[in-house]
């Protein structure tokens, strides 16, 4: 992946992940910020709910309570109970004596039919105490024949009524539709509220009863669906009993409005990220990292033509415009270097060129190889057979002094070049000259097994060219006298010199075929027996006898004339 792809993947990926966990981070604060005013206007619809009757109650209690010093009141001054409607919020009131029989009541016309229906109320919470002490409930729900009443009891006790038991004033409120209504609109709430043991009890609340059973609790919360939660309570009689199940929802439009907010914000952010991110990328891959790319381009293609010439693209005038402007002045002084260094190299090639030549003239070929591939490698070979020739211009020390320098190399230029010629034609290896001398070898430094016949061949061309070449300095007569001289042998061949390398040999082969040349005669081929039994089947020598060398016992020679 190149670093144009990784910028851009990593900086967009970056930005696209703060958008995200910024999306994220709203969706969740705005929705915990619902939830929570969900949860507070919850908490106060509930506690209104609550004690949706408690107020009432209250009221009605403080009626009753009216009610009885009213007629504590009358009863001492000698009054008449007024025939008059009870005072609010009373739908019905009246006075029930120790035995239950209504002394004197007060009421509604819509409730006067249920007036004895609550006889038996009276009389039972005139008799009734709460388990566990002895005071009295004094208010509730309680039942009628075709009605739900609240009521609310307080006890009357005049001096010399004459009563065993206090007599009870009951006040009493209709729990009608209007009511329940009212209610709902004081709360800001909708409500229902049913009777335990109505046989015609709704489906929702006959399940919300069994579920409040079930739990043994007087509050049931639940959801209804999605959008909508909702509360069941139980209230409960004069007595204490379960009587009446209320009921409210609550609708959670603050949370599904919150949810909407959130998920439109979230998705608004989002989108104004991306978007963001794009013209960033864009802004990024336009002014930064194109020119990045075009500038990485062109330093490749100059690295891989390593054509210092070219120049890197420079324009904006920031900081990339100055580190290709300095790059390409780093570029002008590598171009000039590399000329430079491109001169010298062409003059330390011809140089080379002209040592290798200069070597390979010095030394063979493939010893000329091995110095070069190890300057410092001694190279000292042994041939075990091999065949040395040694030719001497005759008298040439006499020529010599009469003759100039300049004539005298031309002359000597002249022969061993065609000597040269000649070792190249059988390929022999030319090893050195010694003034007038001429020194040949075959079988060295590369083997051969017709390294002595080679060695003849030569030598008669030799003979021949001599006998051929026309020189008019040599003499009265214009042509040279050689003297030859073959032998063959081992030798030892080594390179001697550190700067002047010679390529030279050693042993008695050599010292042989030396002393065959000086022992010779002029315009003939001197050879020894090694070399007349090696070729006397395709060659023609003359037996010459014994002859007198120096420095070694007389041995038998022969003249080399010629091939078969």
């Amino acid at each position: 992946m190149t670093l144009r792809a990784k910028t851009l993947l990593i900086v967009g990926g970056s930005l696209l992940g703060a958008v995200a966990l910024l999306s994220a981070l709203a969706y969740s604060l705005i929705l915990s910020r619902t939830a929570e005013t969900e949860r507070i206007l919850f908490q106060r619809d509930l506690e209104k709910f609550s004690g949706v009757f408690d107020r009432d109650f209250e009221a009605l209690q403080q009626a009753a309570s009216s009610l009885a010093s009213v007629y504590a009141h009358l009863s001492n001054t000698g009054g008449v109970w007024p025939n008059l409607p009870p005072p609010p919020p009373c739908d019905a009131a009246f006075i029930l004596d120790p035995t239950g029989v209504i002394s004197a009541s007060l009421s509604r016309t819509e409730v006067a039919s249920d007036l004895a229906d609550i006889t038996s109320v009276a009389t039972a919470f005139a008799t009734h105490t709460i388990p566990g002490n002895d005071q009295k409930r004094t208010h509730g729900f309680a039942r009628l024949a075709s009605s739900k009443e609240m009521v609310a009891l307080a006890s009357i006790s005049t001096p010399g009524s004459g009563y065993s038991l206090p007599a009870t004033i009951v006040a009493a409120r209709l729990v009608s539709d209007a009511y329940l209504k009212q209610m709902a609109g004081r709360m800001r709430l909708p409500l229902e509220v049913e009777l335990l043991d109505d046989p015609n009890l709704p489906p929702h609340f006959s399940a919300a009863r069994e579920e409040l059973q079930r739990l043994g609790t007087d509050r049931l919360m639940r959801e209804a669906g999605p959008d909508r939660l909702e509360v069941y309570r139980i209230t409960c009689d004069y007595l204490g009993q379960p009587q009446a199940i209320a009921h409210t929802w609550f609708s959670r439009q603050i949370s599904r409005d919150g949810r909407r907010a959130a998920v439109f914000i979230a998705v608004a952010m989002l989108g104004v990220g991306i978007l963001a991110t794009a013209a960033a990328l864009y802004t990024l891959e336009k002014f930064v990292l194109r020119r990045i790319a075009r500038l990485a381009r062109a330093v490749k293609e100059i690295a891989h033509t390593r054509d210092f010439s070219k120049r890197v693209p420079a324009f904006g005038g920031d900081e990339l415009f100055d580190f290709a402007t300095t790059l390409n002045a780093m570029l002008t002084a590598l171009s000039d270097a590399s000329k430079e260094l491109k001169h010298k190299e062409q003059i330390a090639a011809a140089e080379r060129e002209r040592s290798d030549k200069l070597l390979l003239n010095i030394l063979p070929d493939s010893i000329a190889a091995r110095l070069k591939d190890g300057p410092g490698d001694l190279i000292a070979d042994q041939f075990p057979e091999t065949t040395i020739l040694f030719a001497d211009i005759v008298d040439f020390t006499q020529l010599s002094l009469s003759k100039g320098a300049r004539e005298l190399v031309e002359m000597l230029n002249g022969v061993f070049s065609q000597f040269d010629r000649i070792a190249a034609k059988h390929g022999i290896q030319r090893i050195k000259t010694i003034g007038d001398a001429y020194m040949a070898a075959s079988g060295l430094p590369d083997a051969r097994t017709d390294h002595a016949e080679a060695v003849a061949d030569m030598a008669l061309d030799m003979v021949h060219c001599m006998s051929t070449h026309s020189c008019p300095l040599a003499g009265a007569d214009n042509k040279f006298r050689m003297r030859l001289g073959m032998h063959s042998g081992p030798v030892i061949a080594g390179v001697i010199g550190m700067s002047r390398f010679a390529y030279d040999l050693w042993g008695v082969t050599v010292n042989m075929a030396s002393r065959m040349e000086s022992t010779g005669e002029p315009g003939r081929i001197h050879t020894t027996e090694a070399v007349y039994l090696k070729l006397r089947d395709r060659y023609h020598f003359e037996d010459r006898g014994i002859t007198p060398i120096k420095g070694i016992p007389p041995t038998h020679t022969y003249f080399l004339v010629g091939k078969k």
